[in-house]
């Protein structure tokens, strides 16, 4: 809206919808990407790794490989995309298997923890995002803080690690949990 050359109104903070539609939250009339999108995000940037953040289906982590990108991110986007009702360390696995390793399977969805960062190696990510327990020490106590929440969370991890027999995060494996498989409610 800001260029169509009609200004939005002004916010009313006692509107809640005014708010929400200020910031871009909701815009029913936006068109989601498509993997035509893709095709031409990937041929504007040759040079660029594109990675695909929301992946939570097999069936998209194959049109991803297919469509040439460098990476997938599999997330909730916080838990309001996704209305399966499923969690994204439930979707981990099959993107994992349906990738077969052509490209990095990146985790970034509920990670509050180092147990959380295990899981997700075990279940076969490539890579574990944990930025909200940076958001949380930055908050609390700017830089220092943030190096805390990182050093608990390694810490974390390697309790977990040795709890499992784990030496390294590529002995980390599936072997190292009792997985409980995810069916579709009926």
């Amino acid at each position: 809206g800001c260029h169509s050359g009609t200004p939005r109104p002004r916010v009313k903070l006692d509107d809640p919808m005014s708010v929400i539609g200020s910031v871009g939250a909701v815009r029913i009339d936006a068109p989601f990407p498509t993997w035509d999108d893709i095709k031409r995000v990937r041929d504007m940037t040759k040079k660029m790794k594109l990675v695909l953040k929301g992946i939570m289906t097999r069936e998209d982590a194959a049109l991803a490989v297919k469509h040439g990108v460098d990476g997938v991110m599999v997330s909730t986007h916080g838990g309001d995309e996704d209305n399966a009702g499923r969690g994204a360390l439930e979707a981990l696995p099959e993107v994992v298997q349906e990738v077969g390793g052509k490209i990095p399977v990146l985790f970034d969805s509920g990670v509050r923890s180092g147990v959380d960062v295990f899981k997700a190696f075990a279940l076969g990510a490539t890579a574990v995002g944990v930025g909200r327990a940076h958001h949380w020490g930055l908050g609390a106590f700017g830089q220092e803080g943030v190096e805390a929440a990182v050093r608990i969370l390694e810490r974390e991890l390697q309790a977990a690690m040795a709890q499992t027999n784990c030496a390294s995060i590529k002995k980390i494996g599936r072997d190292a949990l009792a997985v409980r498989e995810w069916t579709a409610p009926a």
